[in-house]
């Protein structure tokens, strides 16, 4: 009930910026839906950690945590080879 009322909406409307974002050549081609999940994933598995738990365990401030987990989700974690 929770995912159909609240969480379905929220998958849509990051996946419709994704989809918009593809379209203007920001992104590379993905299926938006499921990057949409990866991401609000990512932030909610911070946000039910620190509810639940406190201070998650990581020893940075919360901006610079938000700032790493958007550049993992948009760079990715491989390093970049050249020829």
């Amino acid at each position: 009930m929770f995912h159909d009322r609240r969480l379905a909406r929220v998958y849509s409307l990051v996946a419709g910026y994704i989809r918009g974002r593809i379209r203007k050549g920001a992104f590379r081609p993905v299926n938006a839906h499921v990057a949409a999940r990866a991401f609000v994933g990512m932030v909610t598995e911070y946000g039910t950690s620190e509810a639940l738990f406190g201070r998650p365990a990581v020893r940075c401030s919360r901006n610079r945590i938000i700032e790493e987990m958007v550049n993992l989700f948009l760079s990715g974690i491989a390093a970049q080879t050249t020829g």
